[in-house]
């Protein structure tokens, strides 16, 4: 294409469902405002067509609306750009997702922290469930991650205490910190969001993730209170990064298998009730949860 604007994965998979462009996602622009352009990723593949309304290269702009997508593949209404996203009634969240906070049942009195909280659904949705009146905690490593949990727990009105550490090495930074409920949804390889633009796994960058994974679940059994509950969850489909992990810290950590409070699809690949969505089996992005205790 003669005009186009080069995106990230991240919004090219967006845009691949009528969401428009906002300016963190634009790596190059070619046209002008006011042109229409192809959006593509950074192989050329395009995922959709719109106008250009702002280039963030040139103003600076960091943030805001950079391109106004008028035809792509698939259409989603753009829940983000209604009412009650903005003032605070919805948070846009996948069925399994929804699944990982409700494993935990959080209730009044509970400390319930998140150890990758970013950008805060998981957080925000067991607040929502304990009505207000359990202790909440968002960790994650950096101040921009923090940023983004705090910008959604404010549009919900919500009110979650935030820290900025490495989760792996949190019971060092803070020994005396202690969890009757945590949250374990680490960094994964994404193979089950959907849409996706490449399904590309190296062996290398999945030993990589699955000792990340491993770090962040041993750190959270250290900081896990006696009895208390302990919810793993990717979006992702490998054995590896699932049961084989869950596995693991039943073996290496002494973690026991819980069996979940709702009902939820379980795993054929493990003898332990994990819950595992499958996109080809069932109309949800794929996905897995283990819900685990440690011993008290």
């Amino acid at each position: 294409p003669e005009k186009y604007v080069v995106v990230d994965k991240y919004t090219a998979e967006s845009v691949l469902l009528g969401a428009n462009v906002y300016a963190p996602g634009v790596l190059k622009v070619h046209g002008s405002v006011g042109d229409e352009v192809a959006i593509m990723d950074s192989k050329g593949a395009v995922f959709g067509y719109g106008r250009l309304v702002n280039n963030p290269l040139k103003t600076g702009e960091k943030t805001g609306l950079a391109g106004v997508t008028e035809r792509s593949l698939f259409k989603t209404p753009k829940l983000r750009e209604t009412s009650v996203f903005t003032d605070g009634y919805i948070y846009d969240q996948s069925l399994p997702s929804m699944m990982v906070a409700r494993s935990l049942e959080p209730s009044q009195g509970d400390i319930v922290i998140d150890l990758t909280a970013s950008p805060g659904g998981k957080i925000t949705h067991a607040y929502e469930l304990s009505g207000g009146k359990a202790l909440v905690i968002g960790i994650d490593r950096s101040l921009k991650k923090v940023e983004r949990i705090v910008k959604n727990a404010q549009r919900l009105g919500h009110n979650i205490y935030t820290l900025i550490y490495d989760s792996r090495k949190i019971h060092e930074y803070l020994p005396t910190l202690r969890a009757n409920k945590i949250i374990v949804d680490p960094p994964c390889s994404d193979l089950g969001r959907r849409p996706k633009t490449s399904l590309l796994l190296t062996e290398e960058s999945l030993k990589n993730l699955v000792a990340l994974q491993r770090s962040i679940l041993k750190a959270a059994s250290k900081i896990a209170l006696p009895g208390g509950l302990i919810v793993y969850s990717t979006c992702t489909l490998t054995f590896e990064e699932n049961e084989g992990n869950a596995e693991w810290a039943i073996r290496e950590l002494g973690l026991v298998p819980e069996e979940p409070p709702i009902p939820l699809p379980q795993t054929t690949l493990s003898e332990y009730p994990f819950s595992r969505f499958t996109p080809y089996v069932m109309d949800t992005p794929g996905f897995f949860i283990a819900l685990l205790r440690k011993k008290g």
